[in-house]
């Protein structure tokens, strides 16, 4: 057994362990002074703990969030560093505590589900001369709060019977001269197999940290971490957009299409990715089974490759996340599509009424003519869509 498989067998006997000590967040939560701040989304990554600083990650508020269905609070102590939190889910009346303990040389996070006692993350970092040597974590997926009535220890069980279940990540960093050099990495969960990676960092000649990259067994590299930059979040939204556009149109001018196009979606999910799945639907597909765009078969997609769009796209979506404001990559997208549509048709057979659009169906299906006039459809185009099938 090497010594990630170690990490990974001491990982899940921890995360087991820490059900014993789910007393202890409410023991710490009484003897907490009123210094406390709020958040919209998750801060305060373990990963990114050092003796000497704890960034939170993004914008933290002095008061609770205005009409927010669900936030973070934290409670921190005098050194700022953050000893205990809650979120609380109103709508579904759920609610998570965790508590955050540090020592010299390590430091951990315990979170558990109140309502099913169940510890649903827990995360662990070691260091050494004030640098990670290791980081664990374990995640169930759900936040614990449903597990087929289980509660308490007895989901133990029932959380490791299926991969599906949880999420587990171990981490190993070798150092030199006073900084992380290089490292490696095992994954799992959530559906996905064990896989293992290559951890690799770069730093500007100052000794900024710029990049880290991993790449997997399978050779497939992605970004960790990109540095944020000078670049203004307009110009990011810029690049990417003229990037995105570039890349769908050669993918479709390789696989070729035996009807002209009717129209290419760009599939997305807002907060979670920006690298659009790219949807085509032909004059011949449509006729074959004509419907709302919304109904017809997704089944063929195109994929992009994520790294095309690197560093950008991961300092561009770190910045929508520390800002809490996602509306930067929503118009990226809609100004990819309008760039497709205005210059697809001069490159590959389309219809007259064809056009491509950006779209996260559950939570903007309800504006889609309104996005396809955003993306260069004209009102004969619209029209036409509408007397055909394609659009409501």
């Amino acid at each position: 057994m090497d010594s990630l498989e170690q990490l990974r067998e001491d990982l899940w006997t921890r995360w087991q362990k820490a059900f014993d000590r789910i007393g202890e967040l409410r023991e710490v939560k009484a003897n907490l002074e009123d210094r406390r701040l709020y958040a919209k989304t998750r801060r305060f990554d373990l990963r990114d703990y050092r003796p000497d600083t704890f960034p939170s990650g993004g914008r933290m508020l002095k008061d609770p969030p205005d009409e927010a269905n669900f936030y973070y609070a934290y409670s921190l102590d005098e050194a700022g560093n953050p000893i205990h939190m809650s979120a609380r889910h109103n709508f579904n009346k759920i609610d998570w505590e965790g508590i955050y303990l540090y020592s010299d040389d390590r430091a951990e996070c315990v979170e558990a589900c109140l309502q099913t006692q169940v510890v649903n993350d827990y995360s662990r970092i070691v260091l050494h001369n004030g640098l990670p040597s290791s980081f664990q974590h374990f995640k169930v997926n759900g936040g614990g709060s449903h597990l087929a009535g289980r509660t308490g220890k007895e989901a133990i069980e029932y959380i490791a019977s299926s991969p599906y279940n949880y999420w587990i990540e171990v981490e190993e960093y070798e150092s030199a001269a006073g900084r992380i050099v290089s490292g490696s990495a095992q994954s799992e969960g959530l559906g996905a197999p064990r896989m293992r990676a290559i951890l690799e960092y770069s730093y500007s000649d100052s000794g900024k940290l710029l990049q880290v990259t991993r790449t997997q067994e399978t050779g497939w590299k992605t970004t960790a971490y990109a540095a944020q930059t000078a670049t203004s979040i307009g110009d990011l939204a810029d690049r990417l957009s003229e990037k995105i556009a570039i890349q769908v149109i050669e993918s479709l001018q390789k696989i070729g299409v035996d009807s002209p196009l009717m129209s290419v979606e760009l599939f997305y999910r807002q907060v979670t990715y920006y690298v659009p799945h790219i949807i085509v639907v032909t004059e011949r597909q449509f006729n074959a089974g004509p419907g709302p765009v919304s109904s017809l078969d997704q089944k063929h997609w195109i994929d992009l490759i994520d790294q095309d769009f690197e560093p950008e796209m991961t300092e561009f979506t770190g910045r929508l996340n520390s800002d809490e404001d996602w509306e930067p990559g929503t118009r990226m997208l809609r100004n990819a599509a309008l760039l497709i549509t205005q210059r697809l048709p001069r490159l590959v057979a389309t219809a007259d009424c064809f056009v491509a659009f950006p779209m996260d169906w559950e939570f903007e299906g309800h504006e889609l003519e309104l996005i396809l006039k955003e993306c260069g459809a004209t009102d004969e185009a619209i029209t036409k869509l509408k007397s055909i099938g394609w659009l409501d």
